[in-house]
């Protein structure tokens, strides 16, 4: 059984660290209006995002049984994809990513797919109702993140 501390623990760093990319992808794109506009709404997405997985932490916190139906492997997965965030953003960071536009969109693109697919981890049966409709929300969320990364 997932401890729903390290679960809150783990989704809230994913949401505030892809937040932090997105900002640094803004100023990044500073001379192009348009692409900058679209990182600073994602920043402020997952920043709702992070507040959400806050407030559902604090109801939840010491409350375990919550996450009777998500599995250790899940858990460690979520761990998983925080520290790829974490990487992910120091190599932002670092210059390592590519140049262009397109190709930091493709890239945002993909991670907000992996994002997705985890999320969904925690839709096992035998989780809260509650938690399936958040981790389920924040799915769709992170897809509709993903197009509209794709757009042109």
């Amino acid at each position: 059984m997932a401890s729903s501390y390290h679960v809150f623990e783990a989704a809230a760093q994913i949401e505030e660290v892809c937040a932090l990319m997105y900002r640094e992808a803004a100023r990044r794109f500073a001379d192009q209006p348009g692409a900058q506009a679209i990182f600073r709404q994602l920043e402020e997405e997952e920043e709702q995002h992070a507040l959400r997985v806050h407030l559902l932490a604090a109801r939840y916190r010491d409350d375990a049984s919550r996450f009777d139906g998500a599995s250790l492997p899940a858990l460690r997965e979520l761990e998983g994809l925080a520290e790829r965030a974490n990487r992910e953003y120091a190599e932002l960071r670092a210059g390592r990513w590519p140049e262009g536009l397109a190709a930091v969109k493709d890239r945002f693109s993909a991670l907000e797919h992996v994002f997705a697919g985890m999320h969904a981890q925690f839709l096992a049966p035998g989780v809260a109702p509650e938690i399936h409709l958040f981790f389920s929300q924040l799915a769709e969320q992170d897809e509709a993140h993903a197009r509209l990364l794709r757009d042109p």
